[in-house]
């Protein structure tokens, strides 16, 4: 019986301590891009794609669209235990309707610059649009992003990349919703 006790307390105690590590403190985007690829499927949404790559220029438009591959770059966890001291919360309003949670990271060791979420409504009910601004940075490799996801009209994902013994390469992909 005592024994029993003991197991059933040991049990309990993991539990709430894997719920501390899964708990969200921020934005789930992971979770949010799994509902818009969802959401985007069930619409079959095609797309019109713009790239830029060190000058040179491709468009196309794809019918069938793998949005699992496509919005992968927006599926990043800011909810890490050991970032969350790091991360710094700010609310405000963009215009009437548009209220934005920006999150800004203090740490060279978060890849993350900054991170806004701007809802529909002031109660905050439905994500309009995403912004991620990510930076990695060593002595042989510098890479700078901006990425935007519109949820009503597209993606864009903007950067450049510094590897010290190649040649820097600018990149521009646009995405466009085709409804």
């Amino acid at each position: 019986m005592r024994y029993s006790i003991i197991i059933l307390i040991l049990i309990l105690q993991a539990c709430s301590s894997a719920d501390a590590y899964t708990k969200k403190h921020f934005f789930d985007f992971e979770a949010y891009i799994d509902a818009e690829v969802d959401r985007l499927m069930d619409q079959q949404i095609r797309v019109q794609k713009h790239y830029e790559f060190n000058g040179t220029v491709e468009d196309t438009i794809i019918t069938a669209a793998d949005w699992n591959k496509e919005l992968r770059p927006f599926r990043i966890d800011i909810n890490k235990p050991a970032w969350v001291a790091n991360v710094k919360i700010d609310t405000n309003a963009v215009s009437f309707a548009e209220y934005a949670i920006e999150y800004t990271f203090d740490s060279e060791k978060i890849p993350y610059r900054k991170a806004v979420i701007i809802y529909e409504d002031a109660e905050m009910s439905k994500v309009l649009e995403v912004l991620i601004v990510y930076r990695s940075d060593n002595y042989l490799y510098k890479a700078e992003r901006e990425l935007i996801y519109n949820s009503r009209d597209g993606y864009q994902i903007n950067g450049v990349q510094d590897v010290k013994v190649l040649e820097d390469a600018n990149y521009l992909i646009e995405a466009k919703f085709i409804h």
